[in-house]
């Protein structure tokens, strides 16, 4: 069984407290609102997650719409996304999500794993780039003394 919109709105509070989320229309709250929004539509209508918000429904479906976008070029969107899934799951209970829900929550933790991995990626490549003009000082200074 599904939480109450009043633990929703409890959540969504303690949500914004950590974020430091303002009522303001700057990208980074935005985007945590949008993240929250989006991992809320499984289990709640755009209604219920427009007054917890203190947004429209028009607002939740655009949130809604630009989730892919969002997921796909913003990292802390992401990362905020797999927190409100995390939420969300908490507050879904017993009740089973559903395949396409699955796939979605699924698909943006593979997505962070795939940004993680490709900032380690460029952090080794300077990382080789730097011993290989260490080694080729090396062997200039090897063949000077000789």
């Amino acid at each position: 069984m599904k939480a109450s919109i009043l633990e929703l709105q409890e959540e969504y509070n303690h949500y914004v407290d950590i974020h430091n989320i303002q009522r303001n229309r700057q990208r980074p709250n935005v985007m945590a609102r949008f993240a929250f929004m989006v991992a809320a539509r499984e289990l709640y209508t755009t209604l219920e997650i427009a007054r917890v918000t203190g947004k429209d429904h028009a607002t939740v479906i655009h949130a809604t719409k630009s989730h892919e976008m969002n997921l796909r070029f913003d990292s802390s969107y992401m990362k905020l996304f797999n927190e409100s899934c995390t939420i969300i799951e908490k507050l879904r209970g017993s009740e089973v999500g559903t395949e396409k829900w699955q796939l979605t929550k699924h698909n943006a933790l593979l997505q962070q794993r795939l940004d993680e991995l490709r900032e380690e990626m460029l952090e080794l490549r300077t990382e080789v780039r730097n011993k290989d003009r260490l080694i080729k000082e090396m062997k200039h200074e090897y063949e000077l003394s000789d």
